[in-house]
């Protein structure tokens, strides 16, 4: 009985904590990796944003905005982080360009290097859209694809997961990561229909959903069964020396 009860215990405590790791993750920043290699990298409500811009950074925000049109292959765009504007750079000549241009900007700011350039990633967003069968899913799973400057990569913002989503991914690592958006009164990008909006987040996908949390995310399963294997292991090591022991 004792046995069972241990047993009933360990399999409730991974398939609660599995899923939850790997939101966690998503949540506070890091993300999960999915075992197709693609990343879920964010968790919230659909039009949720980090900061907002304060307005002396909103006019003043044309020479920033200027060097990043004439330079999309060396920059990646800009984000605040709290008190300054981070202004992000793909390539040695990003850095300099910006360092030379905002030399006299008014307000605080910073260059930071990320891997890839905004024009880099507006053609991985051109092809990640083109990937057959990927905006086109039933139900429908996203609500928006495109590039986030912040993240520096391709964003999908999905208002359900599944394996086919991330394995569709597959190939583009850092480039592409995916945000699970659980609010309501999302419009799908599979949608063609030219209605009003429509609830697209169903409660119907949960399931769906949480199995791919469960099955999908191969270092959060390792960590899952490490803790929880551990009742099982160490009392079954602890046997086999006494056994050791007494045979001596």
């Amino acid at each position: 009985m004792r046995r069972f009860l241990l047993a009933t215990l360990t399999i409730l405590g991974l398939a609660v904590l599995i899923p939850a790791s790997v939101l966690a993750a998503a949540w506070a920043g890091p993300g999960a990796t999915h075992w197709s290699g693609a990343a879920l990298s964010g968790f919230g409500p659909t039009g949720s944003t980090d900061h907002d811009l304060p307005d002396r950074y909103v006019t003043q925000l044309g020479p920033i905005n200027d060097l990043l049109s004439a330079h999309s292959r060396d920059l990646a765009g800009w984000r605040y982080d709290g008190d300054r504007i981070v202004v992000l750079a793909a390539t040695d000549t990003g850095e300099r360009l910006v360092r030379d241009t905002l030399r006299d900007y008014p307000l605080p700011w910073r260059v930071e290097r990320v891997r890839f350039s905004d024009a880099h990633l507006q053609e991985r967003k051109t092809r990640i859209s083109n990937t057959p069968g990927l905006l086109r899913a039933t139900p429908s799973r996203l609500v928006t694809v495109g590039v986030d400057p912040p993240a520096n990569c391709v964003l999908l913002v999905a208002v359900r997961l599944d394996h086919d989503l991330f394995n569709r991914l597959d190939g583009y690592e850092d480039e592409a990561c995916v945000r699970y958006a659980y609010a309501e009164g999302t419009v799908s990008l599979a949608d063609n229909s030219g209605g009003p909006p429509a609830t697209y987040w169903d409660p119907a996908t949960l399931p769906g959903t949480y199995l791919t949390l469960l099955t999908g995310f191969p270092w959060h399963i390792a960590a899952g069964l490490l803790l929880f294997g551990a009742p099982w292991v160490l009392p079954a090591l602890r046997r086999r020396a006494r056994a050791r022991a007494a045979a001596a």
